[in-house]
């Protein structure tokens, strides 16, 4: 099979950019950050210069005090992730008006990338080596709904953040449990028979903007056997403060941030195959995922059993 260089594909990439996949949270908890190359500069805050009041009183003939910000900077860059798959020109000259195989192949092309990304964005987040000393487990799992206090266990968590969180980030095992526990039930609707809450009605509870569940899951069995389901977003939950537009460097601190050099984007180019040749279609972005100030966050872990 010959190829040929790789060529923009500006049709297909605009189709990319617009798609969003289904239940995928990554770039709602780690937002994405544009950088100039791929290799960059960030900043890491430390606790002292997020919490600490400097001398802020000018005499009448004093100098200013002179602010070293406690933040240091990394030097870092982005990995490459793509994949590729190859449509044959039959298929496309075949197919039916209005559905052409390249336009589904590239979708579900980065579909697969975007679970890959879901998975190392909750490693992350749900790693509590991730957080340092900001972690706690509560002292009754709340799936034993009769004697547990997740009220009490969300609410020292948040006031245990250095900052105000602004996000509560829940995977769908503990969603399950949290949304209809009695307790949280009790307390957003005023009853103590069974129901269920909302995100919304949560976030209100606790005083967060946001609470984002992570739905997402993938088959961890080894190729050839029967599928098992492991989800992606597991049995913790965290609180974090993120910036609404983070910046790698001269930005608000921020718990974290994805940092992307040229943005997701679809190549093509012909191969020789078959009777027809075809066209190999190549989808991938340069990105990485990095927390700069972990002490904008805690990690609540093992909240179910």
């Amino acid at each position: 099979m010959a190829n040929f260089p790789f060529s923009p594909d500006v049709e297909r990439t605009a189709i990319v950019l617009a798609h969003r996949p289904e239940g995928m949270i990554a770039d709602r908890v780690l937002p994405r950050a544009g950088v100039n190359k791929r290799e960059f500069t960030y900043a890491v805050h430390d606790r002292q210069s997020l919490t600490s009041i400097p001398q802020t009183l000018i005499g009448r003939k004093s100098a200013v005090n002179q602010i070293e910000f406690g933040s240091r900077d990394i030097q870092s860059s982005v990995r490459s992730f793509g994949l590729s798959t190859v449509i044959p020109n039959d298929d496309e000259r075949n197919a039916p008006a209005g559905n052409r195989p390249s336009d589904s192949a590239v979708t579900s092309l980065y579909d697969l990338i975007a679970l890959d990304r879901e998975k190392r964005v909750a490693d992350i987040v749900f790693a509590a080596e991730t957080y340092g000393t900001n972690t706690g487990t509560p002292n009754t799992k709340w799936s034993t709904l009769a004697t547990s206090n997740p009220i009490g266990d969300l609410k020292s968590a948040r006031d245990a953040c250095l900052k105000k969180p602004n996000k509560l980030i829940i995977g769908k095992e503990v969603w399950s449990v949290l949304c209809t526990h009695p307790k949280i039930v009790s307390a957003v609707h005023g009853i103590t028979s069974d129901g269920i809450v909302r995100e919304a009605q949560i976030a209100q509870l606790f005083d967060v903007a946001e609470v984002i569940v992570g739905e997402t899951w993938h088959d961890s069995a080894p190729k050839g056997k029967d599928a098992v389901k492991s989800w992606l977003w597991g049995k913790n939950v965290a609180f974090l403060h993120v910036a609404q537009n983070p910046a790698a460097n001269g930005g608000s601190p921020t718990f974290g941030f994805t940092a992307e050099y040229e943005g997701r984007r679809v190549l093509n180019r012909a191969v020789t195959m078959g009777l027809q040749d075809g066209i190999e279609y190549l989808v991938g972005e340069d990105v990485r995922e990095l927390v700069t100030a972990p002490d904008l966050g805690f990690l609540l872990t093992a909240v179910i059993a």
